[in-house]
């Protein structure tokens, strides 16, 4: 089964103090302009293990992705406005994380109301990206 297509995920990611946490990400509604999802973490330490252990959660797929953040506050529209600034091999991405009417603010204050805004995660859209582009492996690196 294709977790990409459900509301649930893992992943497993090495931060960059060393630590390697897995998150389970649940999506929460469909028809918004906002991504909204809970998000559970923990600290791992036997990283092959738990990789070993998620097809028997209903996770087959294992796929590796790379992206450079370049994480901003914004200060003047309060606190709790975080702006993400992914590169990835599939382009630019921004991502604003805040409740929902901070991002509205956060948006009208950019000029960025035209902006066709995005709410899937990177796994969907890398799919989408490899039919669009005639790539067939499952990795998305640099």
């Amino acid at each position: 089964e294709d977790y990409s297509q459900q509301n649930v995920f893992p992943r497993i990611r090495n931060e960059e103090d060393g630590r390697v946490t897995l998150t389970v990400k649940v999506k929460l509604g469909d028809k918004s302009d906002f991504f909204k999802r809970i998000e559970l973490e923990t600290n791992i330490t036997d990283t092959e293990s738990v990789i070993q252990m998620m097809p028997f959660f209903g996770f087959p797929r294992k796929i590796s992705w790379e992206k450079k953040r370049h994480s901003f506050l914004m200060y003047d529209v309060g606190d709790g406005v975080c702006f993400f600034l992914d590169e990835t091999p599939m382009g630019w991405f921004l991502e604003i994380e805040a409740e929902e009417g901070k991002i509205e603010e956060a948006i009208i204050r950019l000029e960025l109301q035209d902006v066709k805004r995005i709410n899937k995660a990177y796994l969907g859209l890398w799919d989408e990206y490899k039919k669009e582009n005639g790539i067939s492996g499952e990795n998305m690196l640099f």
